[in-house]
């Protein structure tokens, strides 16, 4: 998705005669260890100087593969929101 996003600025701003520079302000990113970690958008503090007033939830639970195996390990979520709309900024 990251290289057809910027093969689109590319092919805007060459021959569409549109300046058109990639935006990769929400980009995922994953490092597949144990445990996995994942990340998307603002950290929880880059999300409070850029938003001012966020809230962060955060929850535990269980993979459904573990609940396949028995294992007991659990996986923890963030979801950082602006407060103003209500819009997701970071997910990790």
């Amino acid at each position: 998705p990251v290289a057809l996003h910027e093969g689109h600025c590319f092919a805007d701003t060459m021959y569409g005669k549109k300046d058109r520079k990639p935006d990769h302000e929400y980009v995922a990113s994953a490092v597949f260890s144990h445990p996995e970690i994942g990340t998307v958008g603002y950290s929880e503090e880059d999300a409070a100087d850029k938003f001012k007033n966020i809230t962060v939830y955060k929850s535990t639970f269980r993979p459904m593969v573990h609940t396949i195996t028995g294992l007991e390990s659990k996986a923890l979520m963030k979801l950082i929101v602006d407060d103003n709309t209500d819009r997701v900024v970071g997910a990790h």
